[in-house]
């Protein structure tokens, strides 16, 4: 369907039976479409193509009734943020509606104006964000080409909302300041786009048999309204790290690696502890002694090549050499998966709940 879509849209051959799409707007409409999806996407994202099929069926259809492809103004205001922020949930919207598979007689003719006008500015809006290709830091937005040396991708949950535990601060009067709500675990967290944040995705195996440098600068574990921030670090073997307690309450940091020694120590309010951990080790919870629900987790690794996803669940893996590596990621409730991809690829993760 989106193939013909394409053909028939820039060739200006009917599409169906009853109309013909009109020229001129639609044609350069299309094409441009077309040559953004060819130009900036090596391998297409499905919901790419997904919303350009959508965005030329909204616009055949809506030839049927505006001749020359022009639409009511409405739908060019005001439906370009939900789509830039949220595609996935645009598309959705989209296809609610009987539109996908209507033709001009049974479809767009019998749709309210309103639900016309909606159709018709979530495709644009999508349209909009299929050529803002360059944002990748926004959530939801679609990636750009990957460079040579780099692994890209992203963590995505599949399943039923994640049932967490919530924690009250009420025992601590500075934590409870800071979240008078209180906390929920940190056990899953998916974004708004479906995706996993404190997600480690790591090079496995695929590298030369080397020693890399270890950086000397620490990577710092803050200790604020009650919470371990971040929740998940990682670090090279021997790299140092530092934990701050920026609290008025006393706490106690304790790691229980499975490979490393124990490390376990109190630290009252403005403190700072610095330790390292000399073997790898993926997975070492670091918890503490006085307020149970405090968790975090350390990764301890032997190469550099290594992420932890957050807000928008990507990850970006530079400076490889160029080859094919097998990457892993790991999840804390879900456990690992490991991938084969070469430099210049994605690799996409799927943990099911």
């Amino acid at each position: 369907m989106v193939v013909a879509c394409f053909v028939n849209a820039i060739a200006g051959e009917k599409i169906e039976d009853r109309a013909t799409i009109g020229r001129g707007q639609f044609h350069a409409f299309a094409a441009s479409v077309l040559r953004i999806q060819l130009q900036q996407v090596e391998q297409p994202d499905p919901l790419r193509i997904d919303v350009i099929g959508v965005i030329l069926k909204v616009r055949f259809l809506s030839s049927c009734k505006y001749p020359h492809g022009k639409l009511p103004r409405l739908a060019l205001a005001g439906a370009h943020t939900l789509t830039m922020q949220k595609p996935t949930m645009a598309l959705r919207q989209i296809r609610r509606h009987t539109l996908w598979n209507a033709d001009c007689s049974s479809g767009f003719y019998l749709m309210t104006r309103k639900t016309q006008i909606t159709l018709a500015s979530l495709a644009l809006a999508s349209a909009v964000l299929l050529a803002q290709t360059s944002k990748t830091d926004a959530p939801g937005a679609f990636p750009k080409a990957v460079a040579s040396d780099s692994i890209t991708g992203k963590i995505l949950y599949s399943g039923p909302p994640p049932v967490l535990k919530h924690h009250s601060l009420n025992s601590e009067p500075d934590c409870d300041k800071k979240h008078p709500a209180g906390i929920m675990s940190q056990e899953v967290v998916v974004n708004s786009g479906h995706t996993l944040q404190n997600v480690l995705v790591y090079v496995k195996d695929g590298l030369p048999n080397k020693q890399y440098p270890v950086p000397a600068t620490p990577v710092k574990v803050d200790q604020s309204g009650c919470m371990f921030l971040p929740h998940v670090i990682a670090v090279m073997v021997n790299q140092p790290v530092q934990f701050l307690n920026s609290d008025a309450a006393s706490h106690n940091v304790h790691a229980m690696p499975a490979v490393n020694r124990d490390w376990n120590v109190a630290q009252d309010k403005g403190s700072i502890q610095l330790t390292k951990f000399p073997k790898f080790e993926i997975g070492m919870p670091v918890r503490c002694n006085i307020h149970r629900w405090m968790q975090m987790y350390i990764n301890v690794l032997s190469n550099p090549f290594f992420a932890v996803t957050g807000k928008d669940g990507t990850f970006v893996i530079k400076g490889l050499p160029p080859g094919e590596y097998t990457i892993e990621a790991w999840q804390e409730k879900f456990g690992t998966q490991t991938l084969k991809v070469r430099t210049g690829a994605r690799a996409d993760f799927t943990f099911k709940g």
